[in-house]
């Protein structure tokens, strides 16, 4: 049993999100629309946060980045040719914010949304009359699919369980031979030592009182332990477990570490994984992940 120690620079939990609804934007100059139906299930398979660097251009295997990569090739064929679109990650205080740049096109650009949670899932607070216009605009609350608590504090623990090499023998002793089964396995625990609620639950983050410490908006429902759960607990009915991304640095492209949540436990008793450390005060918490670590999937994460 081996444990490597280290404490990553600001780790960002991402999945694939799984949008539903729909999304019609238009370019006010020619008054058409792409519309994207999300219930076919086409974008199930994008990542909630995706960067190549944490300030850079979200990359098209995030929900974000490939929504707006399909609405440039729609603007460069609607009398836009050298239109771009794509969208950025900007650290503002406590959030991970999305910034839409728009340049090159004609007119503003309309996103509405069939419903206000779709539109969150995005980083809209409003489902209609969500004006882009030419230059940049930057969304308010975090968008859908990714957990950080903003903590710069994190311990992260790796442990070496399963060993995969037996020796086995004849009675007599005269044959000896070793026997490969499976691949060892890798425990990888994180802790943030000091996660404020409003990072944690919903109803916390709707609270002034909890919400306004954390730099958090009362409205957003994104960036949650919550939702980070949810996503762990989705494919447990006989289905692979939900894949995770764990970006522990920055860099280009962010490097990151692949995981799943593959104990039970940890699905079905998750309060046992959330201590409040603040005697009682309930105004910061010890938050532990404990995930089955798949490796680096070829960005350079350690």
């Amino acid at each position: 049993m081996t444990a490597n120690l280290n404490t990553p620079n600001f780790p960002i939990i991402t999945w694939q999100v799984r949008p539903t609804g729909t999304l019609t934007v238009e370019n006010t100059d020619t008054g058409n629309t792409i519309v994207f139906d999300f219930d076919d299930g086409t974008y199930d398979s994008y990542w909630g946060f995706a960067p190549g660097v944490l300030a850079a251009v979200s990359d098209t295997e995030s929900l974000m980045g490939q929504v707006l990569t399909d609405v440039e090739t729609f603007l460069q064929g609607d009398g836009a040719p050298i239109a771009t679109v794509s969208a950025i990650y900007v650290l503002s205080g406590q959030k991970v914010l999305t910034q839409i740049v728009y340049s090159n096109g004609n007119d503003d650009l309309d996103f509405t949304f069939d419903s206000l949670q779709t539109a969150q899932l995005f980083g809209f607070t409003s489902a209609a009359g969500n004006l882009i216009p030419v230059g940049s605009t930057l969304l308010t609350i975090n968008t859908a699919g990714y957990w950080s608590p903003q903590n710069l504090t994190c311990f992260d623990d790796r442990v070496t369980v399963g060993p995969n090499v037996y020796g086995s023998q004849s009675l007599d002793g005269d044959t000896v031979k070793t026997r490969s089964w499976a691949a060892s396995r890798t425990r990888r625990q994180l802790t943030f030592p000091y996660v404020r609620p409003a990072f944690l639950w919903l109803y916390r983050r709707q609270d002034a009182n909890y919400a306004t410490p954390a730099g958090q908006d009362t409205a957003d429902p994104n960036n949650l332990y919550q939702n980070y759960l949810e996503a762990a607990r989705r494919n447990n009915a006989n289905a692979d477990a939900t894949t995770f991304r764990i970006y522990a640095n920055t860099g280009n492209p962010a490097p990151y570490r692949l995981a799943k949540v593959v104990d039970p436990k940890q699905l079905e008793d998750a309060a046992g994984r959330i201590r409040d450390n603040s005697n009682g005060a309930a105004l910061y918490f010890n938050v532990s992940l404990l995930l089955q670590d798949y490796g680096d999937d070829g960005s350079g994460g350690i």
